[in-house]
């Protein structure tokens, strides 16, 4: 199951994705897929436009800045 990784640093254990829509309201709007290795990062692709906080946690997980909430998923997780 995919974890969500708040912008406040609270973390959230198995949550399901099984839709866009799920997708979407977990990271508040339009979603981004980012791929690092066997790991999507699910992030709000407008984000910065609409100067989400930057995730702190969710960063150092992925190597970049990431920012508002942001779901972390295995690869075979996502259809």
């Amino acid at each position: 199951m995919a974890t969500l990784i708040k912008s406040d640093g609270t973390i959230v254990e198995d949550i399901a994705i099984d839709s866009l829509a799920k997708q979407q309201e977990l990271v508040d709007g339009y979603i981004e897929y980012i791929y690092k290795g066997d790991k999507i990062f699910i992030v709000n692709e407008e984000g910065l436009l609409r100067s989400m906080p930057v995730n702190e946690t969710a960063s150092e997980k992925y190597g970049s800045i990431l920012v508002g909430d942001v779901v972390v998923a295995n690869s075979n997780e996502i259809d």
